[in-house]
């Protein structure tokens, strides 16, 4: 879930996949990432990112 105005959510993975941001629409305070190829042991991503439709950071949370 995300915040109300979050447009689009973008996820950042470290490790072999760090030049890869994954960005998804936010719809109805939902997102869904398909994973495309991208194998399940990637777990979750070190730093998500919720911006309005005109690009402004909303939110970030940032991983461990």
């Amino acid at each position: 879930m995300v915040p109300d105005d979050v447009a689009t959510v973008t996820l950042y993975y470290g490790g072999r996949d760090s030049g890869s941001p994954a960005t998804v629409h936010a719809i109805g305070n939902v997102w869904i990432l398909p994973l495309h190829g991208r194998p399940p042991q990637d777990g979750f991503s070190d730093k998500i990112v919720g911006r309005s439709a005109s690009g402004a950071v909303i939110k970030t949370i940032q991983g461990p």
